[in-house]
C-alpha cells in the first residue's frame, strides 16, 4: 500500500510520487493527455499514516504546467493544485483527488479563471520517460512574492513566509503558520515568466499541512499574485481522512486573500 507509485486516471494521464517517510513531502512528475505534452513538476505533503480499509491517507500537490521536455502548449503560465486520499477499497487502491486549474491568460480555455474536476487514479506499472527534475528550468527577472503574507481563512488567521528556490524561476518554498500554531512547511511553484510575458495576473500554487493532534490536515492553495495590486488570490482544498463511504467530505473548498506583510 503506497502513495509513492505510478497513478493513471480515466484521460491516460501519468502521475508519478516518490515520498520522504519521515516527513510525508512528495516530489514527481505528471504526464498529461488532456491538453498539453511533456512531463510537468510536482511537489506536495501527504499524512503519515498508511490507509487501510477503515480510512484513507489524504494528500495535496502543486503543478506547475510548464513542461521539462517541450510540450507542445509550451510557453505555458498555468498552474494546479489537487487535494484528496489514497483508498484502499477490496484490496484496491485508488488516487480520488479534486483538482483546481487556474487559467491566468486564455489561451487553450474559454476565460480566465479557476477550472474544477474530480480525478481518480489507479496504480500503473509503467514509468514515465523522463526523469524528476524540479530545480531544471530557466531562471528570469526576480519574484515579487518573496517575503511574509497574511491572510484569514475559515476564521483561521495565518502567516505565509515564502522564498524562491535559488535554481530556479519558478519554485518556491517557505513556512506557514495557522493561528499562531507550529510552523510547517510550505512547497510550491510559481509562473515566473508572466511578468516578462506581460501578464496581469501569476500564477501561484501551493502545498502544506496542519497538524490537529494526531491528525495531518492536508492545505492546498492554487491562485493568483495580481500584478497591479500586488495581492494573492487563493482558492483553498483542505483535506482529512475519511472512511471510503464517507469520501464525499473528504475536502473543503474556500477563497483567501493575502496581503504582502
Amino acid at each position: 500500500m503506497a502513495i509513492a507509485q505510478n497513478w493513471h486516471n480515466s484521460y491516460g494521464s501519468l502521475l508519478t510520487l516518490e515520498l520522504n517517510n519521515k516527513t510525508g513531502a512528495l516530489i514527481g512528475t505528471y504526464a498529461s493527455t488532456t491538453g498539453g505534452t511533456g512531463t510537468y513538476d510536482v511537489v506536495g505533503w501527504c499524512a503519515l499514516n498508511s490507509a487501510t480499509e477503515a480510512i484513507g491517507q489524504p494528500l495535496c500537490i502543486s503543478i506547475l504546467w510548464r513542461s521539462n521536455d517541450g510540450g507542445k502548449s509550451d510557453p505555458s503560465h498555468e498552474v494546479s493544485m489537487m487535494a484528496g486520499q489514497l483508498f484502499l477499497i477490496d484490496g484496491a487502491e485508488s488516487l480520488v483527488l479534486n483538482h483546481m486549474f487556474i487559467e491566468t491568460k486564455a489561451a487553450t480555455t474559454p476565460a480566465l479563471g479557476n477550472y474544477p474536476d474530480k480525478l481518480v487514479f489507479f496504480p500503473y506499472p509503467q514509468g514515465p520517460t523522463t526523469q524528476i527534475k524540479i530545480a531544471d528550468m530557466p531562471t528570469t527577472q526576480a519574484s515579487t512574492l518573496p517575503g511574509s503574507w497574511s491572510g484569514t481563512i475559515q476564521d483561521k488567521k495565518f502567516t505565509l513566509e515564502l522564498q524562491a528556490t535559488p535554481e530556479s524561476a519558478t519554485g518556491l518554498s517557505g513556512t506557514i503558520c495557522f493561528d499562531n500554531g507550529p510552523t510547517e512547511y510550505i512547497t510550491g511553484f510559481t509562473d515566473g515568466f508572466a511578468q516578462t510575458d506581460g501578464f496581469a495576473r501569476q500564477g501561484v500554487t501551493l502545498s502544506t499541512f496542519r497538524n490537529e493532534g494526531e491528525e495531518r490536515i492536508l492545505v492546498a492553495m492554487a491562485g493568483y499574485l495580481d500584478l497591479r495590486t500586488q495581492k494573492l488570490y487563493f482558492n483553498q482544498f483542505e483535506t482529512r481522512a475519511t472512511s471510503p463511504d464517507n469520501k464525499w467530505y473528504q475536502t473543503v473548498i474556500a477563497g483567501v486573500e493575502l496581503i504582502k506583510k
